[in-house]
């Protein structure tokens, strides 16, 4: 309807063995690292490695969200989920995510009170260790009132939360794998390079470059509209080392956001003085991502397919300079599919 050209991506976490002793970019989880699929357009082939692995990081998801559950209800009683019953509906397609239980437990919480606001903030008061005013302010700021909730009951020290072991995550090697699978581009996300796996920028972008990634994701809000003037400094001038190293090995740097969390611009301020000098490199990055999108889908010309390889090779410089190139001139999806349906 809005005539946009639209994108899709993957995200999961991952582990990396060169850097289990470090915490990257998952809070208190050392080796562990969010991780994303860009320009998806089509599944991994049935019967596939690709398939097979896509699946087995689907059913480790929901076996630690249901662990999870199991521990939250506990503590919760009687504000307890089923978790098909009350969590899987609030998806798109049963992949639930830890927003997706926050919100459950939001709602179960006012069903089971009743819709009574001062029960309802009384209980939260209780299980959140605050006062009830405290709740009763929070629950009127939907996004703090679940980050408050998640950090209480999902995240490292909270009463749901489920160390990473063994197989809890997919190893860096087999989540590339299943995106090279999808014809899709393995990409890093980036935090704030404060964390000791980020802080390097151009070394840790050296070792998931050798591990197959092509390219980098980055929420720009996080990482310059910050209120500590100290902070500020610091996770600016590490911004512009990050955007620096992917410059260097010739990355598609792509503006991200966080989807499932409320209260983030709709879209980033690109004219402010800190994201002014990288406009150009999220812009080309789009482009890139787009135009793999839509020859891949159309033509069987994706960014890493046979067919790029053989024509650029390991030159990224000419591979981001083509993909960028047709991402600006290429029409909307839509208007491709109608284009191609009437010939």
């Amino acid at each position: 309807l809005l005539g946009l050209k639209t994108t899709v991506g993957l995200e999961t976490r991952v582990f990396i063995n060169e850097l289990s002793d470090k915490v990257i970019s998952s809070p208190n989880e050392p080796g562990v690292a969010y991780f994303m699929a860009s320009g998806c357009y089509r599944h991994p082939k049935p019967g596939s490695r690709a398939e097979q692995i896509l699946l087995s990081m689907r059913n480790t998801a929901r076996d630690r969200n249901l662990a999870m559950v199991e521990r939250i209800n506990a503590y919760l009683n009687p504000i307890t989920l089923s978790y098909d019953a009350d969590v899987t509906p609030l998806t798109p397609a049963g992949n639930a995510t830890e927003r997706h239980l926050l919100l459950a437990y939001d709602l179960k919480a006012k069903s089971v009170l009743g819709g009574d606001a001062a029960k309802v903030a009384a209980f939260w008061a209780v299980k959140l260790g605050i006062t009830p005013d405290e709740a009763s302010a929070l629950i009127a700021d939907t996004p703090k009132f679940h980050d408050k909730m998640r950090a209480k009951l999902m995240k490292y020290g909270g009463v749901g939360y489920i160390a990473p072991e063994s197989g809890s995550f997919p190893a860096i090697e087999d989540a590339v794998r299943m995106i090279h699978g999808m014809g899709a581009i393995p990409t890093a996300t980036w935090l704030d390079g404060t964390n000791p796996g980020e802080e390097d920028a151009m070394a840790y972008l050296e070792l998931l470059i050798s591990k197959g990634v092509r390219a980098a994701n980055i929420i720009p809000d996080r990482n310059w509209n910050i209120k500590d003037p100290e902070q500020k400094a610091i996770k600016t001038r590490k911004l512009k080392e990050f955007i620096e190293a992917c410059r260097h090995f010739n990355m598609p740097v792509i503006a991200g956001t966080e989807m499932n969390k409320a209260g983030l611009p709709f879209v980033d301020n690109f004219s402010a003085p800190e994201l002014a000098p990288y406009a150009d490199d999220f812009m080309t990055g789009a482009r890139c991502i787009y135009g793999h999108t839509a020859l891949a889908r159309y033509a069987s010309f994706g960014y890493l397919s046979e067919e790029s390889m053989a024509a650029f090779g390991e030159d990224w410089k000419a591979r981001n300079s083509f993909f960028a190139k047709a991402g600006a001139a290429l029409q909307t999806e839509a208007s491709i599919a109608q284009i191609m349906k009437e010939k």
